[in-house]
């Protein structure tokens, strides 16, 4: 069977972007006659797509951040808007050197009621979107080769036929996904308007007339403006997130190895 792969994808600071596009690329070179499909990228809120459809000819690769163990709440729309018909997918979490709980089972659930197989999954680790140390510079070389051995093991499988869904680590019920309090980023005077920040929030939070201002109603605290101001001038003085990054920053500095379910 010639399948057409696609990959979507939710990656404010561009962590999990870079695992999926690595398994995806993997994919397609080892699949015989293999298709490349949409590259639904979800972040960009222009983008967000609330229904897609995909056959048994079909892969879906899927990657997504870990938010508090669970699958961030703005990407739930899109994931139940999606729609296969025994399609193989291949799933990814990815964490910032805590841990990813129930995220992948999470993901994992949702998409088989929406008519997925998930044959293979990941759970890799980025760098923590609130600290510069916590998993700094990851995904790295080696993340990005472990995510190549997780695609061998996705295509070496797809041939064979009778998939059967990979089990995955997770609880349910889901642990509870933590309430933030509204937020939003705050900008000092190296700020020159570039707008980069505006362009890379992922919930339009920031006003592009005026990028000093930003909507703590629609702010998820996701630090891609942070992480994209080449000034440093956006920074969170929020105490629930600074405390929250003391907490990380203090415990889960020693580096964490990805883990494959195949």
């Amino acid at each position: 069977m010639a399948y057409t792969v696609h990959c979507a994808y939710f990656s404010p600071t561009h962590a999990t972007e870079k695992i999926v596009a690595a398994i995806t690329g993997e994919v397609i070179r080892l699949l015989p006659q293999a298709q490349t499909g949409q590259r639904l990228n979800q972040t960009p809120p222009s983008e967000r797509k609330l229904a897609v459809t995909f056959s048994e000819d079909d892969l879906l690769i899927l990657g997504l951040p870990v938010y508090a163990g669970r699958v961030p709440a703005i990407m739930l729309p899109f994931l139940k808007g999606l729609r296969g018909q025994n399609t193989p997918a291949v799933i990814v979490a990815v964490y910032g050197n805590r841990h990813y709980e129930d995220c992948l089972l999470e993901m994992q659930d949702l998409l088989q009621e929406a008519g997925f197989i998930t044959i293979a999954a990941g759970a890799f680790i980025g760098e923590h979107s609130y600290s510069r140390l916590a998993a700094a510079g990851r995904p790295d070389a080696q993340d990005l080769q472990l995510a190549e051995a997780l695609a061998v093991k996705a295509a070496e499988k797809l041939p064979a036929g009778s998939l059967q869904p990979v089990k995955v680590a997770g609880n349910f019920p889901y642990r509870t996904g933590m309430t933030a309090a509204p937020r939003a980023p705050k900008t000092n005077d190296s700020c020159t308007a570039c707008l980069l920040c505006a362009d890379h929030c992922p919930s339009g939070a920031i006003s592009f007339s005026d990028p000093r201002l930003a909507d703590e109603a629609v702010c998820i605290s996701c630090c891609a403006c942070v992480k994209a101001c080449p000034q440093e001038a956006k920074y969170f003085d929020d105490e629930g997130l600074l405390q929250r990054k003391a907490l990380i920053e203090g415990n889960f500095l020693e580096r964490r190895e990805p883990e494959l379910f195949c």
